[in-house]
């Protein structure tokens, strides 16, 4: 799947109510708190972000809700796309795995669930079920970015020796 396929089957969120984008923002302080504790205790939290990649998964965390809160003030699905593509190819970069989306996507889900009201839930619900759908398809666009950029690198390496 390309990135105008992942834009083609992003939910609409325009028409989100402004309410529940309010209570989102409320309550991103405990969710961000609540998902950071949750994810470090996790017994397999290094095999999913690295051995020194805990504090930039906690930055990753709040950095996450404050994005979304923000598309869903402004909602484009280009931005989304976009976004989400630059931060698989950049975590996953810095030794991230692929299953810390689908684990981190559930936890988010789960919060939601207990901090949010059932409105609230309900209509954010359906950017979190495109995240995780999409899971294996920025996946994949990561790794061909990611391989396309090793043999510049690898070229650039080369002549900096030759230097």
């Amino acid at each position: 799947m390309n990135n105008q396929q992942l834009i083609d089957i992003a939910p609409d969120l325009s028409t989100i109510s402004g309410n529940h984008i309010a209570e989102l923002a409320e309550k991103m302080e405990i969710l961000v708190a609540e998902m950071n504790h949750n994810m470090c205790k996790r017994s397999d939290i290094k095999s999913l972000v690295g051995n020194d990649n805990i504090s930039m998964m906690k930055e990753n965390h709040a950095n996450h809700l404050r994005f979304v809160h923000s598309l869903l003030e402004q909602y484009n699905k280009q931005i989304l796309v976009d976004t989400v593509a630059w931060v698989y190819r950049s975590y996953r970069s810095r030794g991230f795995q692929v299953n810390y989306w689908a684990v981190q996507i559930n936890t988010w889900i789960d919060l939601f669930k207990k901090h949010l009201s059932e409105d609230a839930f309900e209509s954010i619900y359906p950017l979190y079920e495109w995240f995780r759908m999409t899971v294996p398809h920025f996946s994949q666009i990561s790794d061909e970015e990611m391989n396309e950029a090793q043999p510049v690198l690898c070229i650039h390496k080369i002549a900096e020796n030759n230097d």
